[in-house]
């Protein structure tokens, strides 16, 4: 077998089927792109294996599993050229079968498959390593001329730069994200059972919101997942990110949700953690949750881990800073009577309109009450609220 191409990844999530993913291949077959992106574990290559599967029989499918030797335009399109050549049929008139090694050349190729011939799908995995701005402009120009009997897939940790703009506004774009990824509660629950532990569904959902390596790995290992865990973090998480990237991240542990505002005030302005938090946001490489336009949050056994890492690095500075985060949530943990009287209407899923009818007071006030409360706690949705109000025992569990 040719080592560009990969039939067998490891397997992220032990092989679960994805039943809300897998259905989306026909989007794939009719959509120009279908673009995965997602932080490190979240399946993206055991999806592509599920969606191989699944077209069995209703498509010929070209995968290439990149890596850094590809970012080389000669080494792409030769792993390309090997990979397609049992799919398509010469495009020199000698009629002996050659690899494409141009674009044109592999238009014409592709072009020339018989109408009868199966759809073709092109997978490329891993597409984070591939930064050369020519085989970007070959996929860009690519995605331009291939005949509507071709898709392309494409799985990254990073967002490439294709210039889609025009293809999102003709509705050519299918896109899934870390959201769509990350394991639901009964997908859990399922992989749980399979590894024989139950009791952990809770446990595992509140530690790792669903990102389905880190869950894959809790439920797996359970004796040693602690240091599997650290294992993968480090490894694989954060060993390719930037050193000032890499200590924002640690730094920021000791907050429960990261904002530019908070994460400013405890480090005393010494970082622009806006520009940060943007570039992390956008870069892909770390899977920060947004949970707001500018709040984020981390999944909590990976906060953890980096709160070990920092206190390993500086146990000085993690003090510091766990001082200073401890500091700005007491200031905000402290809610008035009429604050403590509308989180508890909250938690009855009133609205706001509802909770000012309750307490006989206007719809401002009631909107100025909840803003007020969401500010003490440091979020910025209800359901966010009404979570760090119980583990501060501000509501009974």
């Amino acid at each position: 077998m040719d080592q560009n191409t990969r039939t067998a990844p490891s397997p992220t999530t032990g092989m679960l089927p994805r039943a809300d993913l897998i259905p989306r291949v026909d989007e794939v077959l009719s959509a120009r792109l279908t673009l995965i992106v997602a932080p490190p574990g979240f399946g993206k290559s055991e999806l592509l294996t599920q969606w191989t599967a699944a077209l069995d029989g209703r498509a010929d499918v070209i995968r290439l599993d990149l890596d850094f030797r590809h970012n080389d335009p000669e080494l792409f399109r030769a792993a390309l050229a090997a990979a397609s050549s049992p799919h398509l049929p010469s495009h020199e008139d000698s009629g002996e079968r050659v690899a494409p090694i141009d674009l044109t050349g592999f238009v014409a190729a592709v072009e020339a498959r018989g109408a009868s011939d199966a759809p073709l799908v092109f997978m490329l995995d891993n597409l984070e390593h591939v930064v050369d701005s020519i085989i970007i402009d070959v996929l860009t120009a690519a995605l331009r001329l291939l005949p509507a009997s071709a898709s392309l897939v494409i799985a990254s940790r990073v967002s490439p730069n294709l210039l889609l703009g025009e293809l999102r506004t003709r509705g050519e774009v299918v896109e899934i994200s870390a959201r769509d990824l990350a394991f639901s509660a009964s997908e859990i629950d399922e992989l749980a059972k399979a590894h024989g532990t139950t009791g952990m569904l809770e446990e595992v959902v509140a530690a790792t919101g669903g990102w389905p390596a880190a869950t894959a790995l809790l439920l797996r290992s359970r004796r040693r997942a602690r240091s599997a865990l650290a294992e993968y973090f480090n490894e694989v998480v954060l060993a390719g990110l930037p050193t000032d990237e890499r200590v924002f991240l640690e730094e920021s542990s000791v907050l429960p949700l990261v904002t530019a505002r908070d994460t400013e005030r405890i480090f005393d302005g010494s970082v622009d953690s806006a520009s940060m938090l943007i570039r992390l946001d956008r870069s892909g490489r770390f899977p920060l949750t947004r949970e707001a336009p500018d709040a984020w949050s981390i999944p909590s056994v990976l906060r953890e881990h980096l709160r070990e890492r920092l206190a390993s690095r500086d146990l000085a500075r993690y003090r510091t800073l766990l001082g200073a985060a401890a500091e700005l949530m007491s200031e905000r943990a402290a809610l008035s009577t009429r604050e403590r009287e509308v989180l508890a209407l909250l938690d009855s899923e009133l609205t706001a309109a509802a909770i000012a009818g309750v307490l006989g007071i206007s719809y401002h006030t009631a909107k100025t009450h909840i803003r007020s409360i969401y500010d003490k706690l440091g979020v910025s949705t209800r359901v966010l609220a009404l979570q760090r109000a119980r583990e501060r025992g501000l509501l009974s569990a």
